[in-house]
């Protein structure tokens, strides 16, 4: 099997370097088009929530010169009367909402709708989406609906339109026509039939209907700019990176080859590098470590010749091997010197072995009685290692239960600490909205200015939009007032925030370390287990071993008759030891 250890270093490094530098550019891209996409789409929500905001807020201002009597019921059914339906329209709060977006919507890039079910005018019809998001919007539960719109490639944006008390001057009870509009056949002044709806329901909604084009095409160049960067990388690091490994390759290979030859028993070979990187020490160290066996090789060969008296030459502390031949060497000049002295001492001893025997025989009773005696005092002691054993056993398993909470407490910190960022990072997104927001209030106030001016060039036409404008301007302060109060505790909250999350930082470390003394303690009374459970079969494996000793002791007697005759036997193979001895040459101390 073609398992990745085997690979070359080459094509190790190539691989992890050319596969982690695409996997980081498929991450990078897409995270880059996640993030284009969602701010744009964030953004034209925001955008689209401005508009609608700004239609509701001149329905307001309509429905406050209702509430005031600037227009009512009486003027609106002498100007019906008269066949003035656009200047009955011009007083209808929703109609006016609805033709100030119109305004700038192709100037903005949107298109503005007002959808609703069973409409008067046929444009309003609601198509299948608009038709799901008015059955939201009519449950009354939420004040805004989105949805994006694939087969359009478009992000729908709606809020609801609600009844007010104006609205059912057309749109009430049909009983009430004859006192406001003069008919009895219940219909209002544009000769529209009166539906007999109620304040606060829902009817309808204001629709901002954005394209996704433009963020498409940014997605498109983000995708492009990063896969052409990700490719000039590719290539790069390929050319850098066999450059760079074949500098290595090559030598390791030469110190390779030295090696095997080394391990072969070929000492005459070096390396010939002239380099001063780590490959060059590499190769400096392999010829040293080459010529310092060679040299051990002949010291070896020396002494399997019988010469003691050869010189290994200096050994520094860390050699172990030189340490272990110069050892081995002063090992075997003092084992000669002994066995000298020891053959002389055989002959005189093998004479008082008989003797020795003979004391033997008598001693053994007394040995069985103390291995007896022994034996009783190792079964307590063999019954204490068990009962050692068995509350280690019991240790180990509290160490593992409370190192199981200690990693579970680590994790929900863990998990306490992404929340954190998370609440870190919505906070920051809070504050980009209400600088938007700050934006959109200054933007208002200038066209409101603007407004104000061409009013002013109106004269006495202008006089009503005048009025307007200076209330756009009112509430354009109003709203950026409102933003600089809200960027203040947004701020504090922030503070807070920041607070927290290096709070939860801090106890996340103090849970790691006891997590890490938890995970020592379980290794400590882990180790105390084994080690009294090793203790318990070492015991066990000694009164084994005092039974045999016992029968060793019964067969010791007849071993004592034996060592007579052995006596004589061993005096004659002393003076054979000593000829051998003889041959080797050995510098005895002074």
């Amino acid at each position: 099997m073609f398992r990745f250890k085997d690979w070359s270093i080459l094509t190790k490094v190539l691989t992890v370097s050319i596969g982690g530098l695409v996997l980081l550019a498929l991450v990078m891209t897409t995270m880059s088009i996640l993030s284009i996409r969602n701010e744009a789409q964030a953004s034209i929500l925001s955008k689209s929530r401005a508009i609608v905001l700004n239609v509701e807020a001149v329905r307001e201002k309509m429905q406050d010169y209702w509430t005031s009597g600037v227009f009512n019921a009486a003027d609106i059914r002498t100007q019906a009367e008269a066949g003035q339906t656009n200047k009955v329209l011009s007083m209808v709060p929703v109609y006016n909402a609805y033709q100030s977006a119109m305004i700038n919507a192709k100037e903005g890039g949107y298109e503005f709708r007002v959808p609703k079910h069973s409409p008067r005018n046929a444009k309003n019809q609601p198509d299948a989406l608009e038709s799901a998001a008015l059955d939201q919007l009519e449950k009354g539960v939420i004040k805004e609906y989105s949805i994006i719109d694939p087969a359009k490639n478009v992000v729908r944006y709606f809020r609801p339109v609600v009844l007010t008390e104006t609205c059912l001057l057309c749109h009430g009870d049909p009983a009430t026509s004859v006192a406001l509009w003069g008919n009895d056949k219940g219909l209002d002044p544009t000769g529209a039939k009166m539906e007999n709806w109620k304040v606060g329901e829902v009817h309808g909604a204001f629709e901002v209907v954005s394209s996704l084009a433009e963020t498409d095409a940014k997605v498109l160049n983000s995708a492009l700019t990063t896969t052409g960067v990700t490719v000039g990388l590719v290539l790069l690091f390929v050319v850098a990176f066999v450059f760079a490994i074949r500098s290595i390759t090559v030598p390791l290979q030469a110190c390779a080859a030295l090696a095997r030859k080394v391990e072969q028993g070929v000492l005459t070979d070096s390396l010939t590098f002239d380099r001063r990187d780590e490959v060059g020490a590499l190769a400096n160290s392999l010829n040293a470590m080459r010529s310092s066996l060679k040299n051990r090789a002949d010291f070896l060969d020396s002494i399997s010749k019988g010469d003691l008296t050869v010189e290994l030459g200096e050994v520094n502390e860390a050699d172990e091997f030189g340490n272990s031949l110069a050892r081995m060497q002063a090992s075997l000049r003092t084992l000669l010197l002994q066995i000298t002295e020891v053959v002389a001492k055989v002959t005189t001893g093998a004479g008082a072995l008989n003797d020795a025997g003979r004391s033997l025989a008598s001693g053994t009773v007394e040995q069985a009685a103390s291995v007896q005696e022994i034996n009783s005092s190792l079964g307590l002691i063999q019954a204490q290692s068990k009962e050692n054993f068995t509350k280690a056993s019991t240790g180990k398993e509290l160490s593992q239960r409370a190192l199981q909470r200690s990693r579970t407490g680590y994790a929900e910190m863990e998990q306490l600490r992404d929340s954190m960022e998370k609440i870190y990072e919505s906070f920051r997104s809070i504050k980009a909205i209400v600088k938007t927001i700050d934006d959109i209030a200054f933007q208002t106030n200038v066209l409101s200015l603007n407004a104000s001016i061409e009013a002013a060039r109106a004269g006495s036409a202008g006089k009503g939009f005048s009025v307007v404008a200076d209330e756009v301007r009112s509430l354009a302060n109003r709203s950026g007032q409102s933003v600089v109060e809200t960027t203040g505790m947004v701020d504090a909250s922030f503070g807070a925030v920041q607070s927290g999350k290096k709070q939860a930082e801090t106890t996340m470390a103090l849970f790691q370390s006891i997590l890490e003394d938890s995970e020592k303690l379980y290794q400590i009374v882990t180790e105390t287990a084994t080690s009294a459970q090793e203790q318990a079969m070492a015991l066990s494996q000694v009164n084994a071993g005092l039974d045999q000793i016992d029968q060793v002791t019964q067969a010791n007697a007849a071993g004592a008759e034996e060592s007579s005759s052995s006596a004589e036997e061993l005096a004659n193979l002393a003076q054979h030891l000593g000829e051998l001895v003889s041959n080797f040459r050995v510098e005895r101390d002074a």
